[in-house]
């Protein structure tokens, strides 16, 4: 399994008033006319600050990163404002990519299925879309999958399993 994508966020239960900033100018990026929200440069990933105080990490590679990041946030931030009682960031989402080590058929993987947590078109999609354990698998016929939704590396692991059995007995 290789993690692609780790999105994680908290509130730091305050109004930010995106002036108090300037300080940070490098490690900003703030246009008001593309998008409402603060994006802050930071070593593993962006953060983007919102005027309410919630943020929102996207980018990480490794849930150890997310309490690394979260102190270097914390830090940057505190080095210009005040910042009395943050709620400090949960993971929402995690992305991975999982590797089949054989092409699968989709086709037969789909009449194989529940069709009630199946989606496949592929003149609209060329993987199959596969619902299972609370989770979106994409499934491709080279063999790659990639699952999102969890908030835990082992569920996924524990659902490319279960997918991977129910390909190898097709």
């Amino acid at each position: 399994m290789q993690i692609v994508n780790i999105v994680a966020s908290g509130d730091l239960n305050q109004r930010i008033d995106y002036s108090e900033l300037t300080p940070l100018h490098e490690k900003l990026l703030y246009n008001p006319e593309k998008y409402h929200g603060c994006y802050i440069r930071l070593s593993a990933c962006k953060a983007t600050l919102y005027k309410t105080g919630k943020f929102i990490f996207t980018g990480l590679k490794s849930p150890e990163s997310v309490q690394e990041t979260w102190d270097e946030f914390y830090n940057t931030l505190t080095s210009v404002i005040s910042i009395t009682s943050p709620t400090p960031p949960k993971v929402n989402n995690i992305v991975s990519v999982h590797v089949l080590n054989h092409p699968v058929n989709l086709t037969k993987l789909c009449l194989t299925l529940s069709f009630d947590n199946v989606e496949y078109e592929p003149e609209q999609f060329p993987g199959l879309i596969l619902r299972k354990n609370g989770l979106v698998s994409l499934i491709f016929a080279s063999g790659k999958m990639i699952i999102t939704g969890s908030t835990d590396p082992e569920r996924s692991n524990r659902t490319f399993e279960e997918i991977q059995s129910i390909i190898n007995n097709l």
